[in-house]
């Protein structure tokens, strides 16, 4: 995870009626080169912040600023009045509508926006996006001849060809299927690396959340509620456990036949077929124990050293042990609550299923 080193403050309040007046307070900062998923129930504020930002939104008063710098501004503000208009803030921003122009070419599409723009700050170049989204087949073709996934990729590849500081990217799976998601979630995984780009990530999906956003902020009622690394933020919601699990990754660091070794020179036995780099474990699929069990039906037994307790958002325990130095979450049984298990501790988890994976 990177550093935290773009800030963001939104004071925005619309007048909607003499009797209806909605309010967004929210003060932040993006990991500069990583994704931050923006998560919030329905009315929350997500989209009316996403648009502040891109400027398609202008509050009635308040102050919008990104990294310091004043992009709205009323007149009560010490550096306002002002408004810097949405081509100046120099934003690419993907919504679940695509919006591809459909008499253009995919290579005219993603160039639309790149042609408009200075030399001077082209940072992106349409090689370095047609690679990474894997776009080259598709370039002479007609939006209409492509699939949602295909076509979001291109609407990707569009907002980068901006060169810009910020992506922002509103519900961009949302109105793709299972199958479509599965596509993309790879190709949006990579961005952070290649590009460079803080990104903010609004989804209502806490699984797709799960798979791409290192930083997660919780939007309640117009404010940031909660704020911080993905797993930990993502335990402080209600229900929780009802939708997902945290998942852990280990490291593979050698293989001999269906026999792997971790780093700590334990070994788990794979399944056939199986092969990777990392074994991925959700919390839901690990068992704590106090002592070395003589026989079990899990998949593998590892020795570890505990932590700490953490509770998530509906008050049920989990466990952080580390294995070498590597930290996994373990749902704590019941019959474990009361027990005062000290830091450094050795226990044994029980892993019932796992994933072997070449993508941590």
């Amino acid at each position: 995870m990177t550093s935290l080193s773009t800030p963001i403050h939104i004071s925005f309040t619309r007048h909607q009626n003499r009797k209806q007046t909605f309010q967004l307070d929210a003060k932040f900062s993006l990991p500069q080169n990583g994704i931050c998923g923006l998560f919030g129930a329905s009315g929350s504020g997500k989209t009316t912040l996403v648009r502040c930002l891109a400027g398609l939104e202008k509050p009635d008063q308040g102050l919008i600023s990104f990294n310091g710098h004043p992009w709205f501004a009323d007149s009560n503000q010490q550096n306002g009045p002002a408004f810097l208009p949405p081509h100046q803030r120099k934003i690419g921003v993907v919504f679940q509508d695509i919006r591809l122009f459909p008499h253009l070419s995919i290579r005219d599409n993603l160039l639309y926006g790149f042609k408009r723009l200075p030399e001077t700050d082209r940072r992106i170049e349409l090689d370095d996006v047609v690679g990474v989204l894997d776009l080259k087949k598709f370039l002479d073709k007609k939006p209409a001849q492509l699939s949602g996934g295909e076509s979001q990729r291109v609407a990707i590849g569009r907002a980068l060809l901006h060169s810009p500081t910020l992506l922002l990217m509103d519900e961009p799976l949302a109105s793709l299927g299972i199958a479509h998601k599965s596509e993309i979630l790879p190709y949006l995984s990579r961005l952070p690396k290649e590009f460079g780009i803080p990104i903010l990530y609004v989804s209502h999906d806490i699984h797709e959340m799960a798979a791409l956003a290192d930083h997660m902020l919780v939007l309640e009622q117009g404010k940031i509620a909660a704020s911080g690394p993905f797993q930990e933020t993502a335990l402080t919601l209600p229900d929780i456990h009802q939708r997902w699990s945290p998942t852990s990754v280990l490291n593979i660091e050698s293989c001999q036949g269906n026999m792997v070794t971790l780093k700590d020179g334990q070994q788990v036995k794979l399944g056939p077929g199986n092969s990777g780099q990392f074994i991925k474990c959700a919390a839901r699929d690990m068992t704590l124990v106090s002592s070395k069990p003589e026989t079990h039906g899990a998949q593998a037994a590892l020795e570890v050293s505990f932590l700490e307790n953490i509770t998530n958002g509906d008050g049920g325990l989990l466990a952080r042990v580390s294995l070498a130095d590597e930290s996994l979450l373990v749902t704590m049984s019941p019959h474990y609550d009361d027990i005062p298990f000290q830091q450094g501790q050795s226990l044994w988890v029980l892993i019932n299923q796992f994933e072997v994976t070449n993508h941590p």
